[in-house]
């Protein structure tokens, strides 16, 4: 005479059988939700920082070109370059710290007048 499981193994049995994968399943479905939900959230702020760091970045470009325009408009490189020239050039490269070289060059033949590349 075969042996038959008793009442509560056979419940438990079924029981089991039927709660586990749908536990499973509801695991699968919440991991890709929040998956989905951290990959959005870090390319929302991924796509924030780029922006602020490329207004910070058009802010530093404007602000060094309107320095070199005012720059150019003084006496001392409007006239003839004379040793007194290249010091203001060498002394407008230290002032300023986001240029490493500064060149005055002749506009009809793009030859380099006066630079301070030599302080690298």
């Amino acid at each position: 005479m075969p042996h038959q499981p008793s009442f509560r193994r056979l419940l438990l049995t079924r029981l089991l059988v039927f709660s586990i994968p749908i536990l499973l399943v509801g695991m699968g479905m919440t991991y890709r939700t929040m998956r989905a939900t951290l990959i959005e959230a870090a390319s929302r702020r991924l796509s924030e920082q780029a922006d602020d760091k490329a207004q910070e970045i058009q802010s530093s470009l404007r602000a060094l070109e309107s320095q070199l325009a005012i720059a150019s408009q003084t006496d001392e490189l409007r006239s003839s370059f004379s040793p007194s020239t290249e010091t203001y050039l060498r002394r407008l490269a230290q002032q300023i710290p986001t240029v490493r070289c500064l060149q005055i060059i002749n506009i009809s033949s793009g030859e380099i007048e006066l630079d301070t590349c030599d302080l690298d």
